[in-house]
């Protein structure tokens, strides 16, 4: 409970610091928090490595890296009896130092994405917000739609569970916000 009290209220801040440099007292703004479905669990060890070359780690650095993803593995044990070892091709080490830093480093360039948005980043959950008093909801779904791509292109995917979005403000418009894919996000007014 204690994690995620304090996952919400660093959320609560950061929408209040947002609200407040905006400045959109009498105008609307939609925010829309998601979160990366079982987001380190599905990280793939290529695009991580991809991307772990772009941001120009040393080439041992980058091999040691590599190395050190592929050769984890993992077995199921149930009712007393132990599958095979299958090896681990997506996810990056949770209880480890450089796991969250690596997972950093994957969703990283997810806010160049949105061109016109508010997007930021708190471990994997991802909060997109726009004054749609000056930008229009047509430039919002846009922004819906560019995170969407982005995590087709890179493997992750959101979670509909978690994906929610208000709007705050005064005399609100109606419109809708759609998620494309599997995603089946629900229409939401």
């Amino acid at each position: 409970m204690g994690y995620y009290f304090h996952r919400y209220t660093k959320w609560l801040l950061i929408l209040a610091l947002a609200i407040r440099n905006t400045k959109i007292r009498e105008s609307l703004n939609k925010r829309l928090p998601k979160a990366l479905a079982e987001a380190f669990d599905k990280v793939p060890h290529k695009f991580l490595t991809h991307k772990i070359k772009v941001y120009k780690f040393d080439v041992n650095e980058v091999k040691w890296i590599a190395q050190w993803l592929s050769k984890r593995t993992s077995m199921v044990l149930v009712n007393g009896r132990k599958s095979h070892k299958f090896a681990i091709t997506s996810g990056v080490p949770q209880g480890s130092v450089l796991g969250p830093l690596l997972f950093l480093l994957f969703i990283n360039d997810m806010p160049l994405c949105v061109n016109d948005s508010y997007c930021r980043l708190y471990a994997d959950d991802t909060l997109l917000g726009m004054d749609i008093i000056k930008c229009g909801p047509s430039k919002l779904q846009k922004s819906v739609t560019s995170l969407y791509d982005w995590s087709i292109k890179w493997g992750m995917s959101f979670n509909p569970h978690k994906c929610m979005h208000m709007a705050l403000g005064k005399n609100l418009p109606s419109f809708k916000l759609f998620m494309n894919g599997d995603l089946k996000w629900h229409e939401h007014t």
